[in-house]
């Protein structure tokens, strides 16, 4: 537990030196380029979104807000100044700062919810029973350790497509025994490690 937060905390100061680094830079060179508020605003945009992938909601928030004041001094005039003598920029950048937080906000939820789905992966990794899941399509999209083990074939390495003429389970066990008849075939002078009740995946 301390170890892992101890990597959390690590890992958001690496983040934030990097976007801080990032921001500089950007800010010097679209100043010294000239840049409008908007080209500078689509800019910075990017680097949020970038920093939302990798950090969190709280990180990119407070880079959103830094280059709202950066958006203000530099490129909005009066320069130098946070006065906005124009509304048209101060539109701009109260839009910039609602689509910056409604995509973090977004990307963050999309991040936890591929999260959740790792870990309940994982979990599934963590037990010795032969479990796969298949699309519609009937093709395999999730293979567990457990099948790895029992048939000797890495997820990665297993991409059969299965093509079945009708939708009953019968038909499809029929055909994923042939299929893995074929995978566990005895090499010469050596029995096979296949038993008839292994050969029976589980039906997910």
């Amino acid at each position: 537990m301390k170890h892992s937060q101890t990597y959390t905390f690590s890992r958001s100061a690496a983040l934030s030196l990097v976007a801080s680094i990032a921001f500089a830079l950007l800010t010097l060179a679209c100043f010294q380029l000239g840049l409008d508020l908007a080209t500078t605003a689509f800019l910075y945009l990017i680097i949020i979104v970038l920093l939302s992938l990798q950090g969190s909601f709280l990180l990119s928030a407070v880079f959103s807000l830094i280059a709202v004041g950066c958006l203000a001094y530099y490129f909005a005039p009066p320069i130098f100044s946070f006065q906005l003598s124009d509304p048209l920029n101060a539109v701009a950048i109260i839009a910039f700062l609602t689509t910056s937080a409604v995509i973090t906000h977004f990307v963050t939820r999309v991040r936890k919810s591929a999260e959740g789905l790792r870990q309940q992966a994982n979990l599934l990794n963590l037990t010795h029973d032969t479990i796969f899941v298949r699309d519609l399509d009937n093709v395999i999209t999730y293979w567990n350790r457990g099948a790895e083990e029992l048939y000797g074939r890495t997820a990665e390495k297993w991409s059969v497509r299965l093509l079945l003429t009708n939708c009953c389970k019968r038909s499809f066990r029929r055909h994923l025994k042939r299929s893995m008849r074929s995978c566990c075939a005895p090499a010469a002078g050596k029995a096979s490690s296949c038993t008839p009740r292994q050969m029976e995946p589980t039906w997910t």
